[in-house]
């Protein structure tokens, strides 16, 4: 047998073995890593499609989704206009589903959750800051008389300890106070010295602001959003009657925002909601 040959097999004697240990975890390490590359991707993926999912953009003629149970999602505008003396109001039909839902459970402005009160006429005020402003106002009422009693119902409740009572002197030289009882917007007291005069009752108040409204429409067959709240807005825009405008079979949100830099200071919000 050659030399070469002899030393090249006494090697792998010796070391043969940590050759193929070596090589067993080289293959085992590269299966893990291209096992984790694989996993990586479809991570990567699966997030990018969510992000699609939550982010909100003008598609009129896009493609609608399907949600199935309870999912927070968004389509995209379908329409859009303003409208005011100055075009001050800013109004969006964004398309949440591309069929009816059973609700909508939460409505969300750049991934904010959002409060919604009832403005009395089937829409929402959005009551969450900075989409709703607050300031302090004053405010004078005055009370009514009965003997000594002067007792007044408030247009407004007042902030605690806001509250003031006077009653002007006969004479017009000088005026009396006195601390009266609140209860929530119930103002009563008694006058110390009755002089005839009115009694004005002076307090504070907090005025809430909302600047956006919100209006959920779960994509009924029936649904007609032209009619209901577009067609008041932009008679020249909206044919009512029409398919085209009534929006029907999609689940959607009707958002108007009213103009103002401290509520929008990032300009229109990306708009979501979680529906069932």
């Amino acid at each position: 047998m050659p030399q070469a040959v002899v030393a090249v097999a006494a090697w792998w004697a010796a070391y043969g073995s940590y050759v193929v240990i070596a090589l067993t975890a080289y293959t085992a390490y590269s299966a893990n890593q291209k096992r984790r590359r694989m996993e990586r991707q479809a991570r990567d993926a699966y997030n990018a499609g969510l992000q699609d999912r939550l982010n909100m953009v003008s598609s009129p003629d896009g493609a609608r989704s399907r949600v199935y149970g309870e999912v927070r999602n968004v389509d995209g505008v379908i329409f859009k206009a303003a409208h005011g003396a100055n075009s001050e109001f800013y109004t969006l039909v964004v398309a949440i589903a591309g069929h009816e839902c059973q609700s909508i459970e939460k409505v969300y402005f750049n991934d904010q959750e959002l409060t919604l009160g009832s403005d009395g006429a089937g829409g929402f005020w959005v009551q969450t800051e900075p989409y709703q402003l607050s300031s302090i106002v004053s405010a004078q009422e005055q009370m009514a008389m009965a003997g000594t009693a002067a007792s007044v119902t408030l247009d407004h409740t007042p902030i605690a300890g806001s509250v003031t009572c006077v009653q002007t002197s006969n004479d017009d030289t000088g005026t009396y106070s006195f601390t009266p009882t609140v209860d929530g917007t119930s103002v009563t007291g008694t006058v110390p010295i009755p002089t005839g005069q009115p009694v004005i009752c002076s307090y504070q108040y907090t005025l809430a602001q909302p600047k956006a409204r919100v209006w959920k429409y779960l994509g009924t067959a029936g649904q007609d959003i032209g009619s209901d709240l577009l067609a008041s807005r932009f008679p020249a825009l909206i044919n009512t009657g029409t398919n085209d405008d009534r929006f029907a079979g999609i689940c959607c949100l009707v958002v108007e925002l009213e103009y103002d830099q401290d509520a929008f200071p990032l300009g229109v919000p990306n708009v979501t909601a979680l529906v069932r």
